[in-house]
C-alpha cells in the first residue's frame, strides 16, 4: 500500500523523485511487493515500461479501468490510450485547484 491507494493496475501515480519528479504516469504492471512498471505513452513508452520502486510514487485516486481490463486480458496498449488517461487526470486536476483557488 502507498498513501492511502492500493497498488493496482491501472491507477495512476506521479512521481516524487527523479528526473520525471510531478509527473504523472500509469501502473501497467506490478514487479513485486515493491516495485511497480509505470509507463505514460510519452516519456514512458508501453512498449518499455519503467520499473520504479512504490516509495517514489504518489498513488491517486483515480484509476483507468480501461486500461486495466486490456493489460489483465493480455491484450497491447497503445501510447495514445495512455496519454488520454494522463491528459485527462491533468485537466481535471486543474480545473479542482482552479476551482479551489477561487
Amino acid at each position: 500500500m502507498n498513501g492511502d491507494f492500493p497498488v493496482v493496475i491501472g491507477r495512476l501515480a506521479v512521481s516524487r523523485a527523479g528526473r520525471d519528479k510531478g509527473r504523472c504516469f500509469v501502473i501497467v504492471g506490478i514487479a513485486d511487493d515493491n516495485s511497480v512498471y509505470i509507463a505514460d505513452g510519452d516519456l514512458r513508452k508501453t512498449g518499455k515500461p519503467k520499473r520504479k520502486k512504490l516509495m517514489q510514487r504518489r498513488m491517486q485516486r483515480d484509476v483507468s479501468s480501461g486500461i486495466a481490463e486490456k493489460v489483465e486480458a493480455e491484450k497491447p496498449l497503445q501510447d495514445k490510450e495512455l496519454r488520454d488517461v494522463v491528459a485527462d487526470w491533468q485537466t481535471r486536476r486543474s480545473r479542482c485547484d482552479a476551482e479551489g483557488n477561487k
